[in-house]
């Protein structure tokens, strides 16, 4: 039955993202089969509900294609004991005086939760981790890895998983702190001889461990020495690492292979910069935090030209309330193009990777998380290689660019251009899509 299982698991791997599959459906375990019903063990309650209500028809499909009608059975692992906290002879635990919930240094903001987060594709994913892991302390996605470009939300989501177990779990201890404040922990701490009580902060008393920009450790042996030991005692404390960077773990330099190999041995996650219709939904959302109305022209306006990251979204609100508030003026296009004639360009639209992916997925009515995964389906398949195409066309981006844009390897991107070179040649239908979808990129 494990053959079957097997099977069933790569036939599902066809039909779904492989970030989605690795997150959802590969750490499931075959546990039995009797009486007709396939019994399945997830790694924890949450996973159950999860995949119970998203995944179950997709599970009975691939079971069904391979050998017959099953009824599939979840059902939830054993919960494992919590390594024991230190506790009084009264049995009540002892906390350290820092220890009152969050601690580290720095405190966890408020305004960073779930409800506030904008989901959209470009971070569809880190949320869906991040909700996953707030459910359940120190699960199967240990360390979480969240990874982007600066202020596209890795921070948002880190501590919103520590807003949310702090709201569920009051006594849980999260300890929240940048990479350059625990380098400067850990040198004071040996300067005044005081590494024992540095050691026993981060790997006694911390439940969940939030470290943000650990591509700062790069090129500090000893620093690294030190968080290597750290991380290693809390994962098989059965304790929570949450990381955070601007690049993946293995493209971090001057760092030891072993951290390098620990950093990345959970769940590395990728927030993109985001599309049009996420732009323009944090537009509206920091409006209503601002308490500002932005009309429908504005907001077109700015969600297409500022392509940048979310900070740059919320700058622009922040800088329209402020002109329209001071020069007592209504807001509108006029006052938009005004107050950002500095960060706005009305120059020749730059042609991007992520902007030839946003038109070639809404011309198709394709996600572009489909685009860039494994599926084989022609409705997912064409919109890739055209898109693929046009980026080899229309931008300057490298082969191997653009096949890590779309998560191909850099044959199967030199395959598609070729392919679609051979469409446009032979296929008048084909040649008037790629012209048109030409004319809407360059023209916006």
């Amino acid at each position: 039955m494990e053959e079957i299982w097997t099977k069933a698991k790569t036939s599902i791997r066809e039909r779904l993202t492989s970030d989605t599959f690795n997150l959802w459906i590969k750490p499931l375990q075959f546990k039995e089969m009797k009486e007709g019903q396939i019994v399945l063990e997830c790694p924890n309650t949450f996973v159950k509900e999860w995949v119970n209500r998203n995944y179950l028809r997709t599970l009975k499909e691939a079971f069904q294609s391979i050998s017959g009608d099953y009824q599939i059975s979840l059902k939830a692992a054993p919960k494992r004991s919590r390594s024991p906290s230190p506790h009084n002879g009264n049995g009540q635990m002892v906390l350290p005086k820092m220890a009152t919930g969050a601690f580290g240094g720095i405190r966890l903001n408020k305004r960073f939760t779930f409800e506030r987060f904008i989901v959209g594709p470009c971070n569809q994913f880190a949320h869906s981790a991040a909700w996953a892991v707030a459910n359940k302390i120190g699960i199967h996605y240990n360390p979480l890895l969240f990874y982007s470009d600066v202020g596209l939300g890795k921070s948002h989501l880190s501590t919103a998983i520590g807003n949310y177990m702090l709201k569920k779990w009051p006594e849980t201890r999260i300890c929240l702190v940048s990479a350059e404040e625990f380098v400067n922990e850990l040198v004071n701490a040996l300067k005044r001889d005081e590494i024992a009580s540095f050691k026993e902060k981060y790997r006694k008393y911390s439940d969940t461990l939030v470290i943000d920009g650990v591509h700062f450790f790069s090129g500090k042996p000893t620093t690294q020495a030190e968080l290597s030991h750290t991380l290693d005692t809390l994962y098989n404390g059965g304790k929570q690492i949450i990381l955070t960077s601007i690049v993946p773990p293995e493209e971090i330099p001057k760092m030891g292979e072993g951290l390098k190999s620990r950093l990345g041995c959970g769940l590395v996650v990728r927030l993109q910069t985001p599309e049009l219709e996420t732009r323009r939904r944090i537009l509206e959302a920091k409006a209503l935090v601002e308490g500002v109305h932005l009309p429908d022209p504005v907001l077109d306006y700015l969600a297409s030209h500022i392509s940048g990251n979310v900070r740059a979204l919320e700058g622009a609100v922040i800088s329209i309330a402020a002109q329209s508030s001071l020069m007592h003026r209504q807001i509108d296009l006029d006052l938009a193009r005004e107050s950002l004639r500095n960060v706005v360009r009305e120059e020749e639209r730059i042609i991007t990777v992520t902007l030839i992916q946003e038109v070639v997925g809404r011309y198709y009515g394709v996600d572009i998380e489909h685009m860039k995964s494994r599926s084989k389906k022609r409705g997912i398949y064409l919109p890739r290689q055209v898109a693929m195409y046009l980026c080899r066309i229309l931008t300057n981006e490298s082969l191997e660019a653009i096949g890590k844009a779309f998560n191909k390897k850099h044959a199967s991107v030199i395959y598609s251009i070729a392919n679609m070179e051979r469409k446009v040649r032979d296929d008048p239908r084909i040649a008037r899509q790629i012209e048109f979808l030409t004319e809407k990129i360059k023209g916006g």
